[in-house]
């Protein structure tokens, strides 16, 4: 039971955390996801397959393909095929993603940030070794 309680709570914290980050990101008409795929592009010197990019997100095809089509159509990505393997889609930052990820800090963080500000050092650290120490045993080694 207390497995389960413990399952809800970080479930309701990780809504309110996303909730949050999107309507801080809506300012620059992102969601959080799209922001993480804008990191990750950034990390990754300005283009990725959208091949990388699912492996990245752990979500499926059609899910990426969805994201990167709002992304391509709002002005943040181009996409081409590429030339190597025409089965495969190059996904690339235009300059007004390279500008808002330059901007852009970790709307995750800022928002577990927040909500931990009055917590104290010892105790927001305490919360980050539980959730590493749930994560490492959930995925394993």
């Amino acid at each position: 039971m207390e497995q389960f309680q413990i399952g809800c709570l970080l479930k309701m914290i990780t809504d309110k955390i996303k909730m949050r980050a999107d309507a801080d990101l809506a300012q620059q008409g992102l969601t959080l996801t799209q922001s993480r795929v804008l990191g990750y592009l950034d990390r990754s010197g300005g283009q990725a397959t959208q091949k990388e990019i699912e492996g990245f997100l752990q979500v499926s095809h059609p899910t990426v393909a969805g994201i990167i089509n709002r992304m391509e159509q709002n002005g943040f990505v181009r996409c081409r095929l590429d030339p190597a393997d025409k089965r495969s889609k190059i996904v690339s930052q235009t300059e007004r993603a390279a500008a808002v990820a330059q901007d852009m800090h970790d709307p995750d963080n800022g928002a577990a940030d927040a909500a931990l500000a009055d917590a104290g050092t010892d105790r927001g650290a305490g919360i980050g070794a539980a959730h590493d120490l749930c994560r490492s045993r959930l995925t394993g080694p």
